[in-house]
This record gives structure tokens, C-alpha cells and sequence, in this order.
């Protein structure tokens, strides 16, 4: 589609990077559809996890537990729907002029933070500021890193210059590492922000014990009157599964934020518990450091792959509970994601290509997983035992999650990892797997790979930036940083008594400030 050439364009960008309309004044909220009449004000929801998180800082959160609580505690500069499409969130609107390098954001009218102080363009372009200043190490810097410039116009307002046209800034603003902080407390110490919270979001915090709970209540001066409809929400941590499990069948938890594949189907068909199945374009996976032996041969890494039989380790590990896949993290979700291409396990094959690369009597490597969630374990396992005809012997080391962040992530040579789906080809990348990218734990730096997502992103022709995002998928597939066995379908509950609970193919956004929940008696 081609935007007009007239000075400025109001527009909404869908997740994807299709422009779709001209006529955005301000998006509208999300609306759930009720489950169980009118929806009521009032009592408490018990959110179970699994994921520890110690830092309440929001530009840093890494896993389901800490971006719930982004979620509740703090707003967005925007917010993807459902649909996958960019609203507002702390803004109202947003203009854009022809060629998509400039944008001018207004705020939402009466925002004010926990504290009560008055929200203005101020704080946003602060927030905006400190995801880009390497210092404060957010992982949402890179989906922002085209912006040249972020400046105020006045306190209802502030424009956004970038080097290259990018019809995903409102997207990539919706990242949930990026959250609205008090330009004083930025420009101040940002160090409070590890135990303190200084957000505007639906819920304020009351009480946080790492390890064990974290309790919110009603932010009354929430920008929505008509939100949040709970009084408060307790996130309790249980890192024992079957603890878990039975909290929730028993009603001493209402929602349970993820339900392993391996109980899915017990705990779903429990009277008081109703499951949730959303599909999405997330995965585990088998990181290969490409800088360390013997996966720097690319032939070990292809005769792994060929020990792999994707639809009995979405069986044994999903319970049924997604897609195979093939290696591309690109899923056909995406709007440039390809067909699937399907291979079958070569174990002859596999044993010839690690005799060409020196190991004719196989070799001993080390796997690990993290306990959390156990999907990580049983897949490393079903790896040992696929691959040990070839003649790879895998000796799987399951630790607990905090030693796996602390000692494997981005150091071992091989190990289990897990990712969701993000908004946009172009955040996958540039997070996960370019040179430069933050997260990049496979060590895999390959310069036109670099530059075919370079390309693609400040690419104005669809049809062209569709041919570049293939040559880019092809070229990880074979290269081979990453062993993609199968997308996850991402498996939660909640009691029967809680209303519209919301999952979303990115897994994160819940929008519990719409959640209310049925009295009993």
C-alpha cells in the first residue's frame, strides 16, 4: 500500500508492519467480551508462577513473572491488542508524516503515577531515552534503534525522528521492557527502580518478597474509571510443579500463568478449572554456540538436526500441545514467515557428516536445561535419546532456573532455552540473532545476514522486503544457530470463576485489569 505524499497522515499500524487505515485519533481499549454477565468490582486474584524474579526494574523483567508485573504496575507508551495491532496505552494517538521518519505522539489527558504527580511527555521521552542509553542494559532498546532523536513539543506532546523509515514504531514502542517512568526518578537514580515502583499502570504495589510473593492493589486513579475491577492481585511463587498443580485444583490459586504440557489435559478437565490453549510462534529450542567446538563445524550442527524427529518431540514434550517445526524462528504466523518444510531424521547421514568433520567414533557433549519449566528438561532428554544412534552422546544436566541464568545462559555450549513470539520479523532478529543483538547466545555473527535484515526493515517496497525476510529465513535454517523442534502453544487456567482472563500470541499481555471474578454463595 502506498502512503499518500501530503505533509502528515494519521495511521495504525498492524503487527505485522502493514499500514491499514488512515483515520487513528486515539485508539480504543481492548474490550473483552464477558463470560458471566456483568461484570463486578472487587475481591483478590492468586496468580500462581513458576519463574522467580528478584528486580522489580521493568527495562530489564526476562521472564513470565516479571512481565506480569510490567504489565500491572506500569503503562506503555503502547500496547498491542489481541490482534496484534498497536492502541495507545500512556498515549492517546499518534501522527506520522509521509515517508514514516517522523512521528508525533499526544498523551493521554490526566495521567498521573502511583504517587499522584501528573504523567507528561516528559516522562515519556525520558523512558524512551534510558531504553536507548546502553547503561541501563533493556533488551527493548534494540526493537527501538532506529530513533535518532525523541524530544518534547510540550507537556501533552513529543515527536520521534529516525534514521530510516520504520512503519513499526508503534509497534516496537509496545515492547514490555519499555514502561513509562518519572523522568525524575531517571534523571535522579534509576537504582531505586530494583525495589521501588514508580509506575502509572492499573495496580500499585504493596508488598514484595522475592522468592515468594508479590502483592498489588487498585490503582484508583487509574486513567480508565471503568478499570481495574479486582481489588488487588497476590503473584505467588511455586517452584515445585506439583505443588502448583494442586494449588490451583484445590482453589487456593484462581489462575495458574502457565500449565506444563504434561498436565494440561488432567488439569483442564478438573470441574472447577478452565484451560487455556493459545497458539503462538514461540519455541524452545537447542542453542549450538557457533564460536565454540564442535558446533563451530556446521556439519556436527546439521548431523544433530538430523537426529531430531520433530513430531515425536512435539508429542513427548508438548504432549500435542503445538506444531512441528523446522528450525526457522520465523513461525507462519508472522506476516513474512514461510511454508514449513518438512524433513525426516537421518541417522546414517548424521553419522557421515560427523566423520567429516573428525568425530568417526561420535562424540560426548554436554546439555543443559533449566527445571523451569520442565518442558526444557524432557526435551533435553528426548535429544539424548534421539541422538545417541548417531553415535552423540548427550549427557543432560537439568539445574534450577536461577543457576541456568546465572551460569549457562549465553556462557554453556549447549543447552535448552525458550523463546516467545515477537511483534515483528525485524524484533526476532535484531533481539535474538544479528551480529550485534542483545540476546544473541549462540554467538552467531554472519554480516549478510546482517545486512538482509538491515535491509528489509528500511525497505519502503512490500514485495521486495517479503523476498529479503525469505533469503534472511533461509539463511539461518541452514546455518543453523538454533535447533527449533516445534512452536509451542502457550497453556494456561483459571478457576471457572474468573472472567475474561485474555492470552495473547505474544504471552505476556493478560490485561488483568479487565479480569473480575463470579461470587460464590
Amino acid at each position: 500500500m502506498t502512503i499518500s505524499s501530503s505533509s502528515r497522515r494519521h495511521f495504525l499500524i498492524a503487527g505485522a508492519g502493514t499500514v491499514i487505515g488512515l483515520s487513528l485519533t486515539g485508539s480504543l481499549p481492548v474490550q473483552a467480551a464477558g463470560e458471566a454477565g456483568n461484570p463486578a468490582k472487587g475481591g483478590r486474584l492468586r496468580v500462581s508462577v513458576s519463574d522467580r524474579t528478584g528486580s522489580l526494574n521493568p527495562f530489564v523483567q526476562l521472564n513470565g513473572t516479571g512481565y506480569l508485573l510490567n504489565e500491572m504496575l506500569y503503562m506503555g507508551i503502547t500496547r498491542l491488542g489481541p490482534d496484534m495491532k498497536p492502541e495507545g496505552d500512556a498515549v492517546l494517538g499518534w501522527e506520522a508524516n509521509g515517508d514514516l521518519t517522523e512521528f508525533t505522539f499526544t498523551m493521554r489527558p490526566n495521567l498521573v503515577f502511583h504517587d499522584g504527580t501528573p504523567v507528561t511527555a516528559a516522562d515519556a521521552v525520558a523512558s524512551i531515552k534510558a531504553v536507548l542509553d546502553p547503561r541501563f542494559a533493556s533488551p527493548a532498546m534494540r526493537s527501538i534503534g532506529l530513533v535518532q532523536d525523541v524530544a518534547v513539543i510540550d507537556p501533552s506532546h513529543f515527536k520521534m525522528v529516525l534514521k530510516r523509515r520504520d512503519a513499526n514504531l508503534p509497534v516496537a514502542l509496545s515492547h514490555i521492557n519499555l514502561r513509562l517512568i518519572p523522568a525524575s526518578i531517571i534523571n535522579g537514580d534509576p537504582k531505586v527502580l530494583e525495589t521501588e515502583v514508580h509506575g502509572s499502570g492499573p495496580f500499585q504495589l504493596s508488598s514484595h518478597e522475592p522468592g515468594r510473593r508479590t502483592m498489588v492493589e487498585r490503582f484508583d486513579k487509574y486513567h480508565d474509571p471503568r478499570y481495574p475491577l479486582l481489588d488487588g492481585v497476590d503473584v505467588i511463587l511455586y517452584p515445585d510443579a506439583a505443588a502448583e498443580n494442586a494449588a490451583l485444583v484445590n482453589g487456593e490459586t484462581d489462575v495458574m500463568l502457565r500449565v506444563a504440557s504434561a498436565d494440561y489435559d488432567r488439569i483442564s478437565k478438573t470441574g472447577n478449572v478452565k484451560g487455556r490453549r493459545q497458539g503462538t510462534g514461540g519455541f524452545l529450542n537447542i542453542v549450538l554456540r557457533t564460536d565454540t567446538k564442535p558446533f563451530d563445524d556446521l556439519r556436527v550442527r546439521q548431523a544433530i538436526q538430523l537426529c531430531l524427529d520433530r513430531d515425536v518431540l512435539t508429542e513427548i514434550v508438548l504432549e500435542g500441545y503445538g506444531r512441528p517445526a523446522y528450525d526457522n524462528v520465523i513461525s507462519p504466523e508472522y506476516r513474512y514467515g514461510l511454508p514449513l518444510e518438512p524433513f525426516k531424521p537421518d541417522i546414517e547421514k548424521a553419522r557421515a557428516l560427523l566423520a567429516e568433520a573428525g568425530y568417526p567414533d561420535g562424540i560426548r557433549i554436554t546439555c543443559y536445561a533449566s527445571n523451569s519449566p520442565k518442558e526444557r528438561g524432557t526435551l533435553a532428554v528426548a535429544f539424548k535419546e534421539l541422538a545417541k544412534p548417531a553415535g552423540i552422546d548427550v549427557d543432560v544436566q537439568v539445574i534450577s532456573y536461577d543457576q541456568y541464568v546465572a551460569n549457562v545462559w549465553k556462557k554453556a555450549a549447549c543447552y535448552v532455552s525458550l523463546w516467545n513470539m515477537m511483534p515483528t520479523e525485524d524484533a526476532m532478529y535484531t533481539q535474538y540473532l544479528t551480529s550485534d543483538a542483545p540476546y544473541n547466545d549462540s554467538a552467531y555473527k554472519n554480516p549478510a545476514f546482517d545486512k538482509l535484515v538491515e535491509d528489509a526493515r528500511s525497505s519502503t517496497d512490500d514485495a521486495q522486503r517479503a523476498q529479503l525476510y525469505k533469503q534472511a529465513q533461509q539463511m539461518l535454517v541452514h546455518d543453523l544457530p538454533w535447533l527449533i523442534p516445534f512452536y509451542r502453544d502457550y497453556l494456561s487456567a483459571h478457576a471457572t470463576h474468573v472472567n475474561d482472563y485474555t492470552t495473547h500470541p505474544l504471552i505476556y499481555p493478560h490485561f488483568l485489569e479487565r479480569v473480575w471474578m463470579t461470587r460464590k454463595g
